[in-house]
Formats: structure tokens, C-alpha cells, sequence
């Protein structure tokens, strides 16, 4: 198996501006953004540019894939699935499965050149198949996540593992692999009137030492505030905490539901992270603040609500229940028939 990162590859100055231009619109006019997000199949030009133009500054990825010329080529983003599915365009043999990394549906990320899908929720099936795929190439295989967060490790071992107290509530606050919006969460933290112990996953030391500037300025209240730069395997963090606080991703909300932790989903971003708020809420799998509830207000009381809690956390873990691993392997070795993709454990 050879990991190919297109953006490590071709990150040179035109994409790291395309980069900056995405943060930019995305950061200061999420308007803009969320419109582009939910339109741009009816914008001039713009299957064009997915189809052809977003791929053509990648060739050192278009060269690694003809000198490998893989067997099966697994995507993981939309930018990657593009440029395989050029490349197929062109000749390129190889079978390409693209995975979704969300909860919604969004025909962005779906190219012409894809032979097998594996997705995470029922509606991305139904979705794929109403904008004509074959409903033989589309499995629901659910989010594959590490078998460290399915193992069932009760809280108070995983606190004792982590040197966290066990007399008080612990929460986790994640951003994502990049910890975006980390600093409206931790602001919401220092404002809890009671004495609870905060983990906030940083992402990066960089991020990690914002955040402690933040905190020189407004202190950290009642909580116990330990903030990590990157933590390459958090699972015993998940399993450790009373409530994980994010943003509505995709697998960190995953492994939150494997883990059996209830989700409080706050301040996501415009387009994508709305997207997924609005699926998971629909599957009453996150807990959200109450129409005019700040989110210090809302922590405060999902912490005094254990039943809450509880349904949320049973709901989560039902909905990656299916069998994954079993699955995706069945996929990639060309084996699994459509009803596998039911398969749960």
C-alpha cells in the first residue's frame, strides 16, 4: 500500500493561494461560502472546473499514480477522487473507490470515473442513486474508524491511563484536524460557572500556543484547562470524557458515536459542517443548544442531564454500528454483494 498526499505533492504556490483564497471566503464571508456550497451545480462553468481545471495543477500525483499504476486506488477527498477520475479519463486502469468522509450528501464529490462508493449514511446512498450511479456501485459501508475506539474501556480507567480527576466532569473540545473554531469553544468553557476538567485537542502546536494567549487574557474560570498540540491516537481522551464539545465534523464525530460519548455540536462552519449538523441532528445523534441558548449555558446543562446524555450517546453508537471494517475489505477484494452493506455488528 503506497499513501499518496496530492496536496504534499503539488503544494506549491498556486495551491497554497487557492488555500488561503478557501480560509479567506470561508473565515471572513461565510455567506458567500455556504451559497457556493449549496449552488455551485447551477453556476456557469463550474462542472468544467471540477471535472477538469481543479485537477491540472497536480502533476507530481498524476505522475506517482502512472508510475504505481495500482491495482485499486482509495480516495479519501473529493479533490483526490477528481484526480484519479481524470486520470481514468486518460487511460489509467486501475479501479478507484472513493470513500465519504461526512454525513451529507453533496454532489461535488462525485466523479464520473468512479467505480465503487462507500458511504456513511443511508441518505449519501439515496442521494448517489437519485443522480443516476448504480445503486451496485454505491455501499453503505458507515465511517471506518480505529478499533480502539469501538473497545468498550470504561471511563474511570481511561481518566486513571490519562491522569484526569475522577471527582468532576470531564470535556473534551475538538476542532478537527485543523482546530478551527477552537477559540469560541474555549471562550464558552471559562464562562461555566462549575468546576469541571476541559481537554481541548489544539491540532497543532501553533494552534495550541493561540490558545494559551487566549486564555492569558480571559483566565480559565472554574475548569481545569489542559490544552494538547497534536495527540496522535486520542481514543483513550474520548473514551475518558463525560461530553465531547465540536463543530459537527466527520470522524471526529465517528469515533465519538464508537466510542459510546455524547456530542454537543456547536459553531460549525458554513457549507459543509452545517450540512452535517442538520443530518446528524435529524438522526438525534448530537445534542445542540436550544434556540437562544449560548453554548456556556448549554454545557452546563446537558452536564446535569445524565438521560440526555445517555439517548444521545446509545443513538451515535447505533448509527456506526454497521460492520465497517468487514465491509470495505469485502469492497476492495471485489466481494461484497448490496445486502452486505446492511451487515452490523
Amino acid at each position: 500500500m503506497t499513501l499518496i498526499d496530492a496536496l504534499a505533492e503539488d503544494g506549491g504556490s498556486s495551491i497554497a493561494a487557492l488555500t488561503a483564497l478557501y480560509t479567506t471566503v470561508l473565515r471572513r464571508m461565510p455567506a458567500v461560502w455556504r451559497f457556493l456550497y449549496s449552488s455551485w451545480d447551477r453556476l456557469p462553468g463550474m462542472e468544467s472546473f471540477r471535472l477538469s481545471w481543479m485537477t491540472r495543477r497536480f502533476r507530481h500525483t498524476e505522475e506517482a499514480l502512472l508510475r504505481l499504476n495500482p491495482d485499486i486506488i482509495l480516495t479519501t477527498h473529493p479533490l483526490a477522487t477528481a484526480i484519479a477520475s481524470r486520470m481514468k479519463s486518460r487511460g489509467l486502469r486501475s479501479r478507484l473507490v472513493a470513500v465519504f468522509g461526512d454525513w451529507h450528501f453533496q454532489r461535488f464529490w462525485c466523479f464520473p470515473q468512479v467505480d465503487q462508493y462507500l458511504v456513511s449514511a443511508p441518505r449519501q446512498r439515496e442521494g448517489l442513486i437519485g443522480i443516476g450511479v448504480d445503486p451496485g456501485r454505491v455501499t453503505l459501508s458507515g465511517m471506518l474508524v480505529a478499533p480502539a475506539y469501538r473497545a468498550r474501556v470504561p471511563a474511570a480507567e481511561a481518566r486513571a491511563l490519562l491522569d484526569l480527576p475522577p471527582d468532576r466532569p470531564v470535556v473534551l473540545v475538538t476542532g478537527g484536524g485543523r482546530g478551527w473554531g477552537l477559540e469560541a469553544l474555549l471562550r464558552a468553557i471559562v464562562q461555566l460557572p462549575r468546576p469541571i476538567c476541559t481537554v481541548v485537542l489544539c491540532s497543532s502546536t501553533e494552534r495550541r500556543s493561540r490558545l494559551e494567549r487566549l486564555l492569558a487574557r480571559t483566565g480559565g474560570g472554574a475548569a481545569d484547562i489542559r490544552l494538547l498540540a497534536f495527540v496522535p491516537d486520542p481514543a483513550t481522551y474520548f473514551h475518558a470524557a463525560d461530553l465531547i464539545v465540536n463543530k459537527a465534523g466527520g470522524i471526529s464525530n465517528a469515533q465519538a458515536f464508537a466510542c459510546g460519548t455524547p456530542v454537543l455540536a456547536a459553531s460549525p462552519e458554513p457549507g459543509h459542517e452545517e450540512a452535517n449538523l442538520a443530518e446528524l441532528t435529524r438522526h438525534g445523534v448530537v445534542l445542540v443548544p436550544r434556540a437562544g441558548e449560548d453554548l456556556t449555558a448549554a454545557i452546563d446543562r446537558f452536564l446535569d442531564e445524565p438521560a440526555a446524555l445517555a439517548e444521545a450517546a446509545a443513538r451515535g453508537r447505533l448509527l456506526v454500528s454497521i460492520d465497517t471494517e468487514s465491509i470495505a475489505l469485502a469492497v476492495l477484494a471485489g466481494t461484497a454483494p448490496i445486502e452486505q452493506s446492511l451487515k452490523t455488528r
